[in-house]
């Protein structure tokens, strides 16, 4: 089939996908949906790869446990809701942090290998309500390192919807602070437990780079195009970008 032949087949292919999908919408506005059995080739990988425990409990996978068989979750179950790590070879649970509110309660975070740090967002309506923990895998400590900070008026300033980062037992996040998108961005050294504000600013969500380097989005004034900056996680001292971030411009975060 020649290079004009394939690009009509390609536009056909799609224009029926639509318009499959627009009759399939109609359809399922009408209450009337239209059940098809899965295929052979569909039921071979739901049975092969799909975690069991999934198959029983509610599980939102958010990041991998680097030790080929486990990941961190959010758990949501009769008995648990909370987060977890999930052993997919012995389909176990081991169970690190209840929710308090199980029906309103989420989270998202990052491992670095021995560290879980993660936000603990309380509802669904916004990311600005949060706690921030973390759980080492070797003593198995919990500590709360961290929280969303109210306004006057007791809500809580508007944060960036990016989860924290960690790497080396350092972890990282940017925060609400004040009005206009005015942020913090800490920088916590796990071990030592030494919270350190690096920015206050516009800054958008931080994460951290090889060689105790913290780096963030950040915008001039509310709305303006950003730039990337970064610090050094031991000092709080500003460094050059590297040439990879250094001409990036009006990115949210990374």
């Amino acid at each position: 089939m020649d290079g004009r032949r394939f690009g009509i087949a390609v536009a056909l292919a799609i224009a029926l996908a639509v318009t499959n999908a627009a009759s399939a919408t109609r359809v399922a506005i009408r209450g009337s949906w239209c059940k098809a059995p899965s295929s052979p080739a569909w039921t071979r990988v739901l049975a092969r790869h799909v975690v069991p425990l999934s198959r029983t409990t509610s599980l939102v996978p958010w990041t991998l446990a680097r030790d080929g068989r486990s990941f961190f979750a959010t758990v949501y179950s009769a008995s648990f809701s909370g987060v977890a790590r999930i052993d997919v070879r012995a389909n176990r649970i081991t169970r690190i942090k209840a929710f308090p509110v199980p029906t309103n309660d989420q989270a998202d975070g990052a491992f670095d290998g021995r560290w879980l740090v993660w936000h603990e967002y309380h509802g669904f309506t916004s990311f600005d309500d949060f706690t921030t923990w973390a759980w080492d895998s070797v003593t198995g400590d919990l500590s709360k390192i961290g929280g969303a900070e109210r306004t006057p008026s007791g809500g809580f300033w508007q944060s960036p919807s990016r989860a924290p980062d960690v790497r080396g037992g350092i972890a990282t996040w940017a925060q609400g602070v004040g009005p206009d998108g005015y942020t913090a961005v800490h920088v916590y050294d796990l071990l030592g437990r030494r919270d350190l504000v690096v920015r206050q600013g516009h800054a958008q969500g931080s994460f951290l780079l090889a060689g105790h380097l913290v780096a963030w989005p950040e915008s001039p004034s509310r709305g303006a195009q950003t730039t990337m900056h970064v610090a050094s996680t031991l000092t709080g001292s500003r460094v050059p970008s590297p040439p990879a971030l250094r001409r990036l411009r009006g990115v949210s975060g990374l």
